[in-house]
């Protein structure tokens, strides 16, 4: 898919960094989903356009919300965590 559509990808993967690496790689593939949604629909017999045929059959996405935690759960995750941070003796050891 980037040599379809850019010259040198590497150049254009060394401008992002690693969060806006992984958001470009997630764009691509919805890109890719999409150009394959648009093959099929243009060999196809349809009656609809192409955003009613994409709609229909595209993939569905569902935003999940996050999961409240309660102040039990909160709390020992957070007393888990301590044990990477906290010292284990004076001098360190």
């Amino acid at each position: 898919m980037l040599y379809k559509r850019y010259g040198n990808p590497l150049d254009l993967l060394r401008t992002f960094t690693l969060e806006g690496l992984t958001d470009f790689i997630f764009y691509l593939f919805d890109q890719e989903n999409e150009d394959t949604l648009f093959t099929i629909w243009l060999h196809k017999d349809q009656e609809s356009d192409f955003a009613t045929f994409k709609k229909k059959n595209g993939k569905k996405t569902h935003k999940q919300k996050p999961k409240s935690l309660t102040k039990e759960e909160e709390e020992k995750i957070i007393k888990a965590s301590f044990q990477f941070i906290t010292p284990r003796q004076k001098g360190g050891d």
